[in-house]
């Protein structure tokens, strides 16, 4: 009879147990779904930052986090390779040969790979926006490093030139956008 009593509590307390874990599984995923949606009404990245930025750390007495801001060292180098894609019958080609001379190199030490070339010359992070394919498309906060016609006129010649294509998401988000301002006017 004792035993039966002891496996009922037990199974009782286990229950228990799974019970407060999983409210509390599910309290910490919420607190977390909604600091990311205050970061986004912000305009902040969730993320490393791209090329041409610093992820820093903010003092922990002002702000708990991080801050984004210009690397000053390869800020113009983005800016350098967006004006070498929009003179360029092959802008990707263009840009790897100058590399060298512009000092462009990853954090490996490495230059730019033809594919890391491109994810800057199609990211719209530079001109002011945060592309999430889950989310949308938003406004940051931080500074820019170039316009978003500069970022425009760089996706045509890069859809004309024999060079990669861009990809689809960086299209569409700047097509969502021109919708947006459209329907704002």
């Amino acid at each position: 009879m004792e035993t039966n009593k002891n496996r009922a509590s037990e199974t009782f307390q286990d229950d228990l147990k799974k019970l407060v874990t999983k409210y509390y599984s599910n309290a910490i995923s919420e607190n977390v779904r909604r600091a990311f949606e205050l970061k986004r009404k912000r305009g902040e990245l969730i993320g490393r930052a791209p090329f041409g930025y610093i992820n820093t750390r903010m003092n922990e007495a002002d702000y708990k986090g991080k801050k984004i801001i210009l690397d000053t060292e390869q800020s113009h180098l983005v800016k350098r390779m967006f004006e070498l894609c929009l003179f360029s019958i092959d802008p990707i080609a263009a840009i790897k040969k100058e590399m060298p001379e512009m000092r462009a190199d990853n954090p490996n030490g490495a230059l730019l790979s033809r594919s890391q070339i491109m994810r800057v010359l199609t990211n719209p992070f530079y001109c002011g926006i945060i592309a999430s394919e889950a989310h949308g498309s938003y406004e940051h906060c931080y500074d820019r490093i170039i316009s978003k016609e500069l970022l425009d006129t760089c996706q045509e010649v890069l859809l004309s030139s024999s060079a990669l294509l861009p990809c689809k998401s960086v299209s569409s988000i700047l097509m969502e956008l021109t919708d947006d301002e459209e329907n704002e006017k």
